[in-house]
């Protein structure tokens, strides 16, 4: 298994269980899939940038987790079809 690590931003308009609930969800497409989420850091609302959708805070959330190449496809496809995360990223840590 190779070590990941994903940065997603949720809507800042969600309530505080909607945003649980997306950061539950991620959580377990990592562990159903076979992964192991080894850290999570929730960063809460931050600035944005340049504005998203005409949002210009985010809720940032980062996950470091271990996985085979499967998980990173179902993470790719629940992020690209929820409406509740505006922007997200993977990339393969270098250890």
């Amino acid at each position: 298994m190779r070590k990941y690590e994903t940065v997603f931003i949720i809507r800042p308009d969600m309530d505080e269980a909607a945003t649980n609930a997306v950061i539950e969800k991620i959580t377990s497409v990592i562990t159903e899939n076979g992964g192991t989420l080894d850290n999570s850091n929730i960063w809460g609302l931050r600035k944005l940038a340049y504005l998203i959708e005409d949002y210009s805070e985010g809720f940032y959330v980062v996950f470091n987790f271990s996985s085979e190449l499967n998980v990173i496809d179902a993470l790719e496809y629940n992020f690209k079809v929820s409406d509740s995360i505006l922007r997200h990223i993977i990339v393969r840590d270098g250890e």
